[in-house]
């Protein structure tokens, strides 16, 4: 059972690296305050992560400096209305 927890896992953290990056690629950076203005976004942006299938596709889609964000991304309104709210 330890291996499959551990590919979980490993599974769960490549996905929240993969938004981490997506978040830093579109210039996301918010204070405190504004990321708990903003939870309800930031929250469907960890749970369309989280459940992602495929994550390489944003990895490859940073990787190669793709302007903005994939039409394919379930929480792409949200990640625009961060960046939104970063650029304020």
């Amino acid at each position: 059972m330890s291996g499959l927890l551990n590919r979980m896992s490993e599974g769960f953290d490549r996905r929240m690296s993969a938004r981490r990056h997506m978040l830093g690629h579109i210039g996301v950076s918010l204070s405190e305050e504004a990321a708990l203005l903003a939870r309800e976004d930031v929250r469907a942006t960890l749970l369309a992560c989280a459940s992602c299938g495929e994550p390489e596709l944003c990895e490859c889609w940073v990787a190669h400096r793709h302007e903005g964000l994939p039409v394919f991304c379930r929480a792409r309104d949200s990640f625009l209305r961060l960046a939104a709210l970063s650029g304020d």
